[in-house]
């Protein structure tokens, strides 16, 4: 090699580093991230969405007679959506107020700098 110093170096350390890492060092496979399951009421709320979209293609092809008793059971499905929704909605806010009473629990100077600072 009829290279400078400081080229030979780099091409050495390159050479060694990349030599060491094939032989030596072992890739470990990341599993697949696991997937979010959704839990009852949710799983309720999206099988109710589904039914609310079936009555409603029943009802535009039904007849007079027929869109009575449709009409009922949608309007039931909306009531049970609707109480699954807030009932959601209760569980998501009262979450995240745990999270934050403990974040303040655990440092209360950062969390009430963050407080204030996201306010000027």
């Amino acid at each position: 090699m009829q290279w400078p110093a400081d080229r030979k170096l780099k091409c050495m350390t390159t050479l060694v580093y990349t030599v060491g890492r094939e032989r030596f060092v072992t890739v470990k496979a990341r599993g697949p991230k696991p997937q979010h399951t959704p839990n009852r009421r949710q799983s309720r709320m999206k099988q109710i969405r589904g039914e609310l979209w079936s009555l409603t293609k029943a009802y535009r092809k039904a007849s007079q007679e027929e869109r009575m008793g449709l009409q009922e059971l949608r309007d039931i499905l909306r009531r049970e959506l609707c109480t699954l929704r807030k009932a959601e909605n209760a569980r998501t806010t009262r979450r995240k107020k745990a999270r934050k009473r403990a974040e303040f629990v655990s440092n209360p100077y950062k969390c009430s700098k963050q407080l204030l600072d996201k306010e000027r």
